[in-house]
């Protein structure tokens, strides 16, 4: 094995060893936002993720997710929300904020926002003692100090971890819908996943 592929199995390893501590630190946080989910959805209320920089792209992808599970859900450009597009969050609503610090400016005043519009704000981020978490109704700490990244700095191990946590919400909201591969081709009509 060369140096490269050293390298390239170090990031691939602390980033899957991450996950798999997370998965050994489970508890009722995430299991209480899976509930949220499924009652919400059950309401006809929709999912809303947001985040800033990295933390956005992994939002989008999570909704993206979600909606193809049948989980109505919608990424929420946090910059242009505390601009107005917060205008699409309505009462009941739940809105799932990343953040890795939880510090971030636009997102402690987009949650603030959020409080005046009678949504559930849930955070997940790997800083317990964040303003973050402390503002928003439910918050899932992931418990990530070190990225992959070889300066430490780049957003890897922590968005990696974000977008696993995700899924295993959205999944397992999903599930306890009972949503069916029917349901799931009906919204994949073109690709692969749209064949009978």
């Amino acid at each position: 094995m060369g140096h490269l592929d050293r390298e390239i199995s170090r990031v691939l390893t602390e980033e899957g060893s991450a996950i798999l501590k997370i998965s050994l630190e489970i508890n009722s946080e995430a299991s209480e936002v899976v509930g949220d989910v499924i009652l919400a959805t059950k309401r006809s209320h929709n999912i809303f993720l947001s985040g800033m920089g990295k933390c956005s792209f992994i939002a989008g992808k999570l909704a993206a997710t979600y909606s193809s599970l049948g989980i109505p859900s919608f990424a929420l450009n946090c910059a242009h929300a505390l601009h107005g597009d917060i205008g699409a969050v309505r009462e009941g609503d739940v809105v799932i904020v990343l953040s890795k610090s939880g510090d971030t400016k636009e997102v402690v005043d987009l949650v603030v926002a959020l409080k005046k519009l009678g949504a559930l704000s849930v955070a997940i981020t790997c800083n317990r003692d964040s303003r973050l978490a402390k503002l928003c109704d439910k918050s899932v700490i992931l418990s990530i100090s070190e990225e992959a990244c070889h300066l430490g700095l780049a957003p890897t191990t922590s968005t990696t971890a974000m977008l696993a946590m995700g899924d295993a919400i959205g999944v397992v909201a999903s599930k306890q819908l009972g949503v069916t591969k029917a349901a799931f081709r009906k919204r994949h009509v073109k690709g692969k996943l749209g064949e009978a």
